[in-house]
């Protein structure tokens, strides 16, 4: 994938990763949300410098009039699952672990996994 096309979707999905931030400054406290195992995202949001991780977005969208995010313990790291009309993305807010899924577990969670750095070809 070349960089132009990377600029495209990141400028797309740091929303999300704006959107996790603040979550967690709203439920945990801003001094929570400064901690340094953030730094990288911040980076990112901020700058759209890379992320060594990856975001998963369904590939099924069920409209639905609401916004919704949970926090997903299960991953380890600070993952978030947030639903914005239907359209369903899981992230880790830390760069470990890192989201990397087989692409049978893709086809089973129907899902697809969008890198946040740049891969060299």
């Amino acid at each position: 994938m070349g960089r132009g096309h990377r600029k495209y979707y990141i400028i797309y999905y740091l929303k999300e990763y704006k959107i996790g931030l603040g979550m967690v400054a709203f439920r945990q406290g801003r001094e929570v949300a400064c901690d340094s195992r953030y730094d990288a995202a911040r980076a990112f949001i901020l700058r759209g410098d890379d992320f060594p991780n990856t975001l998963l977005m369904g590939n099924h969208v069920k409209p639905h009039p609401q916004i919704t995010s949970s926090n997903d313990v299960r991953c380890g790291g600070t993952c978030f699952e947030i639903n914005i009309y239907g359209v369903v993305f899981f992230f880790n807010l830390e760069i470990t672990p890192v989201l990397e899924l087989t692409d049978e577990q893709l086809v089973e969670i129907n899902s697809s996994s969008y890198p946040l750095y740049s891969v060299v070809e």
